[in-house]
């Protein structure tokens, strides 16, 4: 019982990484880290991960420019 909740646990730690890495990296991390992997099928799965994670980086930049503009943050620096 107490493994499967520190797998759950450990879970749960991984997909904050994934979303903090993916928020301000975009997928560039995880194809780096697909390369340097020699079997293909890994390779497929880190370029899936690479997509998703610029999805996720263009969807965060579409909602800061959103909010900037809503509040005129980009007024005050530019």
């Amino acid at each position: 019982m107490k493994t499967i909740r520190n797998l759950g646990c450990l879970g749960f730690i991984g997909v904050i990484v994934f979303i903090l890495m993916a928020a301000y990296s975009g997928g560039e991390q995880f194809r780096e880290w697909g390369a340097k992997i020699p079997v293909a099928t890994a390779k497929k799965y880190f370029e899936q991960v690479a997509q998703k994670a610029d999805s996720i980086k263009k969807d965060i930049d579409k909602w800061q420019e959103s909010v900037g503009r809503s509040t005129g943050a980009k007024k005050k620096y530019e």
